[in-house]
Parts: structure tokens; C-alpha cells; sequence
């Protein structure tokens, strides 16, 4: 039997446990207070067209309600579950929606004749009395629902349905099923409107590109590019070419879909036995039966178990790294599955996919807007028109440095495969395989673009996703992470773009040396290790460094356009550059989809686009002439994350200091429309003396908060520097990844050296991320670690406890931790001292006095 939808009620669920069901979408409410039993689920299948409702809070009812649609029009479902005792008769009516048709159903432990129960009890006469007042219906099948254990218990019918306003006739049936001491009631009711299947997908794979390229080389030639609007065509043309060759070269195939009732014959014939045995046992009540019942059950589980393991360890025989099976089972067990709740909108809370959408959209329409601030907004914008109309195409057209056929190949190389396409839907794979004359054409619409200074507006709209942002209130949309999903042509012309860009930079040494987010040979370890180092630094001299982290609101989103155009005038870049920026960021949209439902398109009218290749190089342009000639205090910048650094004997001369860089930093930053958000910006006192002071450090007229600790690019830095904090975090994130992989590396049927694999590429770089700061940390921290890589081993193994570690690493090939830490520290720091940035030459320097207390963290190459 094929049930759509099935309401839950007492589900005994703690809030660590997990409920998934293959092709089915679990909605819950376990109980608030965590104490056992109660709890109630809806588990509907992805067919049915639905959306989570938000329930009122109501004392004497659990429950959990689901809307759907029907040929009748919408039909709320609740699943609820009432603890014996009085039933408050608001709690119901909070639940019974009077504008819209309702069935709740479950175990009210509310018994009455009228109902079909056998007896009644208060509870009963209660809810007959408040349904004739209100005017529902109270109905309950003409079998009893629920058997309990003892035979000196009769049976009786306990799980009934409430129904309000409801147009179409409603049949419940007892099933003999499951093997619960209450039997699940059927109910049927009208017919349920689907959702539109996902139609068959192509399969790249099994792609014929020869087929591709050929079709391509028929459609396509060459054309007029005179103006923008024979640009805007070229490029429709273009698009319209390779959907019609994909069409032609690659398969489609339907989305393979598990089914929860693929079982078995044997299986299925021992439901059916058990079945059997449960109606004779419910009909008769004697032990004898109820024992054969009770044997057929355990039976049965074990037989289920008994399958579930044989399909596990086949799924995971054959998995291997080459292929990508192993890092998408591993994805699938590390990775969380995103919530789909009500969403508070500004005017009421948003239940359907269409509603949350528009909310989404809301807010983040709300977030690409710029601040408000307006003090250098008027030679600004008259600096942009002016330059504008100095700078016609015309003038320039001798000067652009167009781009060959055989750098377009050479980028599109670069491209990833399985990357989400965005709203032309053309992937990665199939512009990797153009063919040349599909190339020729592309590499002539991205000069002509350049030419024109023009962005093609159908490469500006982005397809936004959202993901939910861990251990934060679920319904607020502020909580919510945007993905921009953008055209993989638009991105191949991004990458033309930017290589011109990052020339004119590189030659002109333009960009600030305190910025290492999103450079070439930077990484987040350089700018850690350079905190770090001053630090230590400190320590060894007896001096005391703060530090303060500034928190930036919004940085990417709220960048302004005009002001970021000013500074590419400002900095003399090639002006076609300009220009054409200045029509990328012109005119962009984006539209939220939420599953199926997608919202209105929406304006971006401020920041640098999320999710393009250009993006983080105009953030780093827009914020590079940031103050940096701090009186004594250093700037350490990875994007949009700032610590502020000054280091004194006096603790005094430390805040005086950074309160004079803070004035100037938040002036540069209001004169820029850049928000600092002052509650989450902390400060933190790296000192040896027993006695700390915290002098008050204020930030647009509020206190910072000096904190013992603070993170900084995902390292957590305590005022000791003992890294026992961090160690901490870090142990805590690597066994919930490796809790995760546990079904995986305990599989006996996985061949060996797929797990090592897993356990190297997943759970060790959690444990070694920045390890060239923090690995000259005492031995015992480092230990904690190393136990924890042994244990990941050992499980993968099925080594016994007494087995030696050292014989485990050698017998699986991998290194014990410190060894692994020595030549990342080794990789880390070799040419280090050959780097352009001064800053990062500085951190190579292995001078240092012998008697040192607090070593700088170039000396754990001597682990």
C-alpha cells in the first residue's frame, strides 16, 4: 500500500535522533521539555504538493501540522497527541483554522460511544461538548485502534481524527500493520494535488560530443557585433545553439528514485505471516498467540536488518576516489540536510515555497542596497560622468587588448565540472567541449563586448539558492546563506575580464601588501601566522599586544557601485575596463528559488557580485586604499576580516593607540557607506603579566567587549596563545565528522585503502587546517589530536584496543600526525623568503634568540 501521508503521533524522538525516509520529506516536534514519550511527526511523500504550517504554541496538544492541496482546494493535516489529562478546549480551537478546511489526527486519549470507542472517560465528554459548541466533527474508525499487551485490558478505539469545514467525505479504516500496540487507521480523503515530477536529466556521461561539436559547427558563423543590440542577439543565438546540440548529443535519463517497498519476496511473506498472526492474536487474545506474534516480529526485524546490512555493504564494495563514489557517499553522510520551515516575512510568516521565496527575496533585495551615508557621494558620482564622457569607445578603441581564441580554450580549461549552471542551464562540461568554430564566435562576442564596454544584461541575472547558517534561529531569513547561482559563459568572459585586470595590478603594484584574501599564493595561514608571530613577539620582548577584530556588516553586499568605479578612475586603469565594469554591475537582478517556486526578479543595486569570478578582486580594489599608516599599529586584512594590532610595555599605550587607528579606520569606513557592526567586533589582551588591565576601547561612541579569547580566520586565539582552546574546537569538529563517517569506516566490505582515503582527505585536514600556527604548541595538545586520528584508524581497521598505534600507522600506510604536521610545516615555509609581499618575507626569518620563552611559529619545522 502506497500512503502518501502518514500522521504520527507519540514518536518518543530525542532531539539527536534522526528520521529519513528515502523520497519523503519527515516534519517533527519532539517534546519541549526532553523528558520521554510524546512527540508527534508528518511524513509526506515529495509527490504531494505541500508546505510546513506554523501551529500555534498550545500546553495540552503536541502536534505538527503540514498544508496540502487537493482537487477541493487546500487541506491542513495535523498530526497530535494529547497526554492523558484535561484538554484545554483554546489549545484546540488555536488548531482548527477556520478559514481553511483542517483534519487533525492522532491519539487525544479522548474516548467516547460517539466516536466508536467502547467506553468514556472525561477527556471524551469534554471534547463532545466544545465540538457541538464550535461545530466540528469528531470520528473514529468502526474498529479498535488500540491493543494493549495484557488481556486484561480490552481494547478500544483511541486514535481519532477532528475535522473542520472539510467539503469532501472523509473514510477511516483500521489496518492490522506495523507492529505497535496501535494500529494505524487509514484515512481517506479526496484526491491529493502532485508535484511536478523532475523530468528525465540529461546524462553527460554518455555524451556523443562529436554529435555536439558537429551541430554546433552547422549553426553557427559568423555575424554582425556593430552595437549592443547585435550583441544581445549573438549571444541568444549562441545559447539557443548549444541547447539545441545538447538536445542532439546527449541522453536524458529519469532521476534514479529509491523506494522504501523494494523489499524482498522473503521479507514480504514474512510481513504477511506476521500480519496474520498480529489479526489472530487481536481477534483471540491468548497467550499462545500473542507469543507466536512476539516471534514472528523479532523475526521479521532481524530479517530487515539482516537486509539493510547486505545493501549497505554492497553500496560500499566498490567505492574509490578515482570514480567520485567515495567522496559522494561521503558527502551525503557529512553533509546536513537543509530545513525547509516557515519563514518570518516582515508582515506575516511565510509557509508555502512561493511565500518563503519572496521573503528570501525580500531581505536580500534589502542587503544589495548601499548604506545611506552620503559625505563623498557627491564628487564621487560627479567624478564617474565626467569620466564617462571623456572616455567614449570611439577614443579608445586602439587600446583595448583583445582576447585570442587560444585564451578563451586555455581558460574554459579551468572550468569545474559538476558545477550548478545557471540560468541559460548550459554546464561546464559543455563549454569545455565547444568546438573551434564555437569558439571563434564566443572569442568575437567577447571582444565585441569590450569594444562596446557592454555586459550582456541575460548574463547578469543570478539564480539565488539559500542555505541555512548552522546553530541559528530557523525561521528568521537573516540566517539564511545566498548562493548565486551565475552563467557559465558570463563566469568564461569574467575570467577574460580579470586576467587584464590582474595584470594592470600586478604591474602597477596597486594592491594594498597588509591584503592577502583572494591573491594568488595567499592563503589564510600567512595572515594567521603574521598575528601570530607579532604576538609571540611581544611575549618574548615582555610587551603587550591587543588586538581587535572588526566585525564588517554585510561587506560584499553593501559595496558602492559608484564609489568602487571612482577608485578603478582613481588607481588609472584602462578606462574600456571601467567602463565595461561599469555595465557589469549596471542593471544586474537576481530571483530565490526555493525547491520548485521561484520568486519575482529583484534589482541589485550595491554589491560586488556573490558567486562570480570578478567579485572578490573588486571587493580587494574597493578596499584598498584603507588606512594603513596606523601610528604604531599594524593592519592585518584577509577580505573583509580586519585585526587591528598594537603592541606597548603599557597596557594604556596599547588602548590609546588603537583607539587613534579605530577613529580613523571607522571614518574611512562611514566615508566609504561600510558599517561596522560593533556588538560582534571583540578585542582581545595578549600579555604575561598576572595582573591584566582592559582599558575601555570605544567604536563609533560604543564599548568593545575584551574577550579571553577571539577567533581570527577560523583559528581560535586565547590571551595565552596556549592553543588549548583551539585544539579543543578542532577535536570537537573532527569527531563530528568522524561520528558521521562511522557506518562508512566500520563497513567490512569497503576495501581498506578507500577508508584511509576518507580518513585522510575528510578528517585529518579539519584537524591540521593552519598547522603551521599552531603545531609549535605543547606535545600534550597535540596528542589529543593524534588519538583521534588513531581512533579513526583503528575503527576502520576493526583493530582491537590493545592493538600499538605505531603498528597501525604502518600497517595502513599513513603517517603518525607530528610526521604529517613536520612536512606541511616544511611545504609551508619552503620559499617563503622568495615572496614579493615584504610582510610575508618577514615571517621567514629564522633569526631568534635561543632563550626565547614563546617561540615564533616558524620553529615547529623542529617538531
Amino acid at each position: 500500500m502506497d500512503v502518501s501521508i502518514a500522521l504520527i503521533s507519540e514518536t518518543h524522538f530525542q532531539g539527536s535522533q534522526n528520521l529519513n525516509l528515502a523520497n519523503h520529506r519527515v516534519y517533527r516536534t519532539d517534546r519541549a521539555t526532553g523528558a520521554k514519550g510524546g512527540g508527534t511527526a508528518v511524513i509526506v511523500s515529495t509527490k504531494v504538493k505541500h508546505h510546513e504550517i506554523a501551529l500555534p504554541p498550545v500546553g495540552s496538544v503536541e502536534a505538527t501540522g503540514i498544508q496540502i492541496q487537493t482537487t477541493a482546494g487546500p487541506l491542513r493535516l495535523i498530526a497530535a497527541y494529547s497526554p492523558p489529562g484535561k484538554l484545554c478546549p483554546k489549545d484546540l480551537d488555536a488548531l482548527l483554522d477556520p478559514s481553511i478546511p483542517t483534519l487533525i489526527g492522532g491519539d487525544l486519549n479522548a474516548k467516547h460511544q460517539c466516536w466508536n470507542s467502547r467506553t468514556a472517560n472525561s477527556k471524551g465528554h469534554a471534547l463532545l461538548a466544545h465540538s457541538k459548541k464550535e461545530d466540528f466533527v469528531v470520528a473514529g474508525p468502526t474498529q479498535p485502534t488500540h491493543y494493549p499487551g495484557s488481556a486484561l485490558h480490552k481494547s478500544d478505539v483511541l486514535d481519532i481524527v477532528v475535522m473542520k469545514n472539510l467539503s469532501q467525505s472523509v473514510e477511516l479504516e483500521t489496518l492490522t500493520a506495523l507492529t505497535s500496540d496501535h494500529n494505524p487507521v487509514l484515512i481517506t480523503v479526496g484526491d491529493v494535488l502532485e508535484n511536478q515530477q523532475q523530468g528525465p536529466r540529461h546524462n553527460y556521461k554518455k555524451a556523443d560530443w562529436s554529435v555536439y561539436k558537429r551541430s554546433l559547427e552547422e549553426t553557427l558563423g559568423p555575424g554582425p557585433l556593430h552595437c549592443i543590440e547585435d550583441i544581445d542577439q549573438a549571444v541568444h543565438h549562441f545559447t539557443a545553439a548549444v541547447h539545441t546540440a545538447i538536445e542532439r548529443s546527449v541522453p536524458k535519463q529519469k532521476p534514479h528514485r529509491c523506494s522504501i517497498y523494494d523489499l524482498p519476496n522473503g521479507i514480504k511473506k514474512s510481513i504477511a505471516d506476521k500480519n496474520r498472526a498480529q489479526r489472530e492474536w487481536q481477534r483471540n487474545r491468548t497467550p499462545d498467540l500473542l507469543k507466536k506474534y512476539n516471534e514472528l516480529t523479532r523475526q521479521l526485524k532481524m530479517q530487515i536488518s539482516q537486509h539493510r546490512g547486505e545493501k549497505w555493504e554492497a553500496a560500499t564494495a566498490n567505492l574509490k576516489d578515482s570514480d567520485n563514489s567515495l567522496w559522494r557517499i561521503t558527502r551525503r553522510l557529512t553533509g546536513k540536510k537543509e530545513p525547509n520551515p516557515p519563514i518570518q516575512g516582515k508582515t506575516h510568516l511565510a509557509c508555502s515555497n512561493r511565500d518563503k521565496a519572496e521573503v528570501f527575496a525580500d531581505t536580500l533585495e534589502a542587503s544589495f542596497r548601499p548604506n545611506q551615508t552620503r559625505k563623498l557621494a557627491a564628487e564621487v558620482e560627479l567624478e564617474v560622468a565626467k569620466y564617462h564622457l571623456e572616455y567614449p569607445p570611439e577614443k579608445e578603441a586602439t587600446t583595448i587588448e583583445e582576447c585570442s581564441t587560444d585564451e578563451v580554450l586555455a581558460l574554459a580549461k579551468t572550468l569545474k565540472n559538476g558545477k550548478a549552471p545557471g540560468k541559460d542551464k548550459i554546464v561546464n562540461q559543455a563549454i569545455k567541449m565547444l568546438p573551434d568554430a564555437a569558439v571563434v564566435r564566443l572569442t568575437e562576442i567577447f571582444n565585441a563586448c569590450m569594444h562596446h564596454q557592454y555586459f550582456p544584461n541575460s548574463w547578469k541575472e543570478a539564480r539565488v539558492v539559500v542555505f541555512h547558517k548552522a546553530r541559528k534561529p530557523l525561521r528568521d531569513p537573516a540566517n539564511y546563506c545566498p548562493i548565486s547561482l551565475l552563467s557559465g559563459l558570463s563566469k568564461l568572459f569574467e575570467r577574460v575580464i580579470l586576467a587584464r585586470l590582474m595584470d594592470f595590478a600586478t604591474s602597477e603594484n596597486l594592491l594594498a601588501k597588509e591584503q592577502f584574501g583572494f591573491r594568488k599564493e595567499y592563503s589564510t595561514n600567512h595572515q594567521l601566522l603574521r598575528v601570530v608571530d607579532i604576538i609571540s613577539h611581544g611575549f618574548n620582548i615582555n610587551k603587550s599586544t591587543g588586538v581587535v577584530f572588526l566585525d564588517v556588516a554585510k561587506a560584499f553586499d553593501r559595496v558602492w557601485h559608484k564609489g568602487l568605479l571612482y577608485k578603478l578612475i582613481k588607481l588609472k586603469f584602462p578606462s574600456y575596463l571601467v567602463k565595461l565594469l561599469s555595465s557589469y554591475l549596471s542593471k544586474r537582478t537576481f530571483h530565490v528559488a526555493v525547491r520548485e517556486e521561484c520568486s519575482t526578479s529583484r534589482p541589485i543595486l550595491a554589491g560586488v557580485p556573490q558567486g562570480s569570478i570578478l567579485g572578490p578582486f573588486l571587493f580587494n580594489i574597493f578596499t584598498n586604499d584603507i588606512p594603513t599608516d596606523l601610528k604604531k599599529t599594524d593592519l592585518a586584512l584577509y577580505a573583509d576580516d580586519v585585526a587591528v594590532i598594537s603592541q606597548s610595555f603599557s597596557e594604556k599605550e596599547v588602548a590609546k593607540n588603537l583607539k587613534t587607528s579605530l577613529s580613523r579606520l571607522s571614518e574611512w569606513y562611514s566615508d566609504w557607506q561600510i558599517t561596522l557592526n560593533t556588538s560582534k567586533t571583540t578585542a582581545t589582551l595578549y600579555t604575561k603579566k598576572v595582573n591584566r588591565k582592559h582599558p575601555q576601547i570605544l567604536l563609533n561612541g560604543e564599548e568593545i567587549k575584551w574577550e579571553n579569547s577571539s577567533s581570527y580566520l577560523g583559528v581560535t586565539l586565547d590571551f595565552k596563545l596556549s592553543w588549548r582552546n583551539h585544539i579543543e574546537k578542532t577535536c570537537q569538529k573532527a569527531t563530528t565528522k568522524l561520528v558521521a563517517l562511522y557506518p562508512l569506516l566500520r563497513t567490512k566490505s569497503m576495501p581498506m585503502q578507500s577508508k584511509v582515503c576518507a580518513i585522510t582527505a575528510i578528517i585529518r585536514p579539519t584537524m591540521t587546517y593552519a598547522s603551521p600556527v599552531w603545531s609549535g604548541c605543547r606535545p600534550q595538545y597535540r596528542k589529543d589530536l593524534q588519538r583521534l586520528q588513531s581512533k579513526a584508524l583503528r575503527i576502520a581497521a576493526g583493530a582491537p584496543i590493545f592493538a600499538r598505534t605505531a603498528d597501525l600507522h604502518k600497517d595502513l600506510s599513513v603517517e603518525m600526525l607530528d610526521d604529517h604536521l613536520r612536512k606541511l610545516n616544511e611545504a609551508f615555509y619552503k620559499g617563503l623568503d622568495q615572496k614579493e609581499n615584504p610582510l610575508i618575507r618577514k615571517l621567514a626569518d629564522i633569526s631568534a634568540n635561543p632563550f626565547d620563552r614563546y617561540p615564533r611559529p616558524i620553529t615547529a619545522l623542529t617538531l
